[in-house]
């Protein structure tokens, strides 16, 4: 794991890694589905003020841009303000941003220093710093509270142990959103060389049963630099009932 972070560090900090990934189109649809989402992005500046009290954890003094070591508190469900959004393994941002800029409090998680640095520095440019808090933790150990967010985005980070942790942490109504590279037959550009960091087929459906699954995935395909890859992606509600509502995505746009 140690070997891992130090990669991860290192091409962040050498820019190996996009600084300005794009996120992938179904996390709008999450967006248009999650809990809350009657709330402006705008929030009344009390309900700002409170958040940053409760979640307030950067680094002081001459490293203040270096995020800090902050875990999440857990007594947070019921109060006013903005929905919750956590983005795990978020690097320079790619989920954490467009989060924020629909309107939700994130809670962004990465081990890398170098990467959230970069990812705060890009969410400055964007005009929504004060609606993220950067967390620089390991997530296959940091505590994880429970009945927490509206919506949980994982991109390309094996977390198939703590995806119990992570469903627990949904309010009612809470949506997951999972995407990671397969393991594949085919000659694939991307993701993990090391089988053990990618995802067996059904892997991920079978581990999200316990949720209503609105949307799975497993498909290969192209990128626009000609790479290929296989990728798993779920959409999942955390919910319960014979009868229940079914939103209509409208695949890289919102829900119709």
């Amino acid at each position: 794991m140690k070997d891992t972070h130090r990669k991860w560090e290192r091409r962040f900090r050498n820019e190996e890694y996009p600084t300005d990934p794009e996120p992938s189109p179904w996390l709008f649809d999450c967006i248009e589905a999650a809990p809350g989402r009657g709330t402006e992005a705008g929030a009344a500046p009390e309900a700002e003020a409170e958040r940053e009290a409760d979640t307030d954890h950067h680094v002081e003094g001459p490293d203040a841009d270096v995020p800090g070591s902050h875990v999440p508190n857990a007594d947070t469900t019921g109060r006013d303000g903005p929905p919750r959004a956590l983005d795990v393994a978020t690097g320079t941002g790619r989920n954490a941003i467009p989060l924020a800029e629909a309107g939700f409090s994130v809670e962004a998680v990465d081990q890398s220093r170098a990467g959230l640095r970069t990812a705060r520095s890009r969410a400055r440019e964007r005009g929504v710093a004060e609606r993220i808090d950067w967390i620089q933790a390991d997530v296959s150990t940091m505590p994880i509270p429970t009945s927490r967010y509206g919506l949980v985005a994982i991109s390309f980070f094996r977390t198939i142990d703590r995806l119990p942790d992570l469903k627990r942490s949904l309010v009612p109504g809470g949506v997951l959103f999972v995407e990671h590279h397969l393991r594949s037959a085919d000659d694939v550009e991307l993701g993990s060389s090391d089988e053990r960091f990618r995802l067996a087929s059904n892997e991920l459906l079978r581990s999200c049963l316990d949720l209503t699954v609105l949307h799975y995935e497993e498909r290969t395909e192209v990128r626009e630099d000609g790479r290929k890859s296989a990728i798993a992606e779920i959409v999942a509600r955390k919910s319960s009932g014979n009868a229940q509502s079914y939103p209509r995505f409208d695949h890289g746009g919102a829900r119709r």
